[in-house]
């Protein structure tokens, strides 16, 4: 971070600018008429041309050569920040993308099959139509991204944080989601046959003609899910469940429930939403 100081008695405003200290001052006693702002001005303008610079030569050879990029990531494994980079489209198979600032980035239909983007900062994403299979989330920050008809098969998505995010029609086939939170998610139409949400929140989630066949939801929270009669919901495995936040409202109290009795359980939810959709409206 860059700190600016002033050798005067009185300190100039201090800013941090990556990794840099700028000394105002010094720059004064050279340059009579010196005006710190408009120093400032040029000097944070130069660093966003870098800034920019940078960005460019990394989304280049990304965009060249993938086993180049890895192996260069291999030895330079400091942050980037690639905020808003354009990678529409862009064949990344493969690439290490861990640790790594995407965030508002538009990497629609961009091919990420086994691609590694753990411990990512990924908010804000528009993965819209992206084949993403076998590709590794793990700790990674996907508040509000758009994962909208993508094909997660088998992606790893462990400890993830998807609040807010857009998984309408995406195929999560097969899919890690231990631990992952999904508060206000939108799952409607995805399939998440075979799923493992052990331990994940779905507080609040859409889930409307969700496929959840066979899914794990051992220990996942589903305070104020939200599922319908066109919600699938055969053959879950589930020891035992929250129906509140914070690991309250344990269901069993104590013990594990049997096999086939989570599908009973949901189907009491259901009953009254199918039962109230029956109804005539009121004259």
């Amino acid at each position: 971070m860059a700190k600016i100081t002033s050798l005067s008695g009185m300190e100039s405003p201090t800013i941090y600018w990556k990794d840099r200290t700028i000394d105002i001052e010094s720059q004064k006693s050279e340059t009579p008429g010196f005006s710190w702002k408009t120093h400032l001005f040029k000097v944070l303008s130069r660093e966003c041309d870098i800034r920019r610079m940078e960005i460019e030569q990394y989304i280049t050879l990304l965009k060249q050569d993938i086993d180049v990029w890895n192996q260069w990531r291999k030895s330079n494994c400091e942050p980037i920040r690639l905020v808003r980079a354009q990678l529409q489209g862009v064949n990344l198979r493969r690439a290490s993308l861990s640790g790594i600032d995407l965030s508002e980035a538009n990497l629609r239909r961009a091919d990420l099959r086994r691609v590694f983007m753990c411990d990512s900062c990924l908010i804000g994403v528009d993965f819209t139509e992206a084949d993403l299979s076998r590709a590794s989330f793990a700790g990674s920050d996907l508040r509000k991204a758009n994962l909208a008809k993508t094909s997660l098969k088998w992606a790893c998505f462990i400890g993830a944080d998807l609040r807010d995010a857009n998984l309408n029609g995406a195929d999560l086939t097969g899919a890690d989601l231990t631990d992952a939170n999904l508060t206000g998610a939108n799952l409607t139409g995805a399939n998440l046959t075979g799923v493992d949400l052990t331990g994940a929140s779905l507080v609040g989630t859409q889930a409307h003609s969700t496929n959840f066949q066979g899914a794990i939801l051992t220990g996942a929270c589903l305070e104020n899910w939200e599922i319908d009669k066109t919600t699938q919901l055969s053959e879950l495995i589930c020891d035992y469940l929250y129906l509140k936040s914070g690991k309250n409202g344990r269901c069993p109290s104590s013990g594990s429930l049997s096999l086939g009795e989570i599908t009973q359980l949901l189907q009491k939810i259901l009953l009254p939403i199918e039962q109230f959709s029956k109804q005539e409206p009121a004259n």
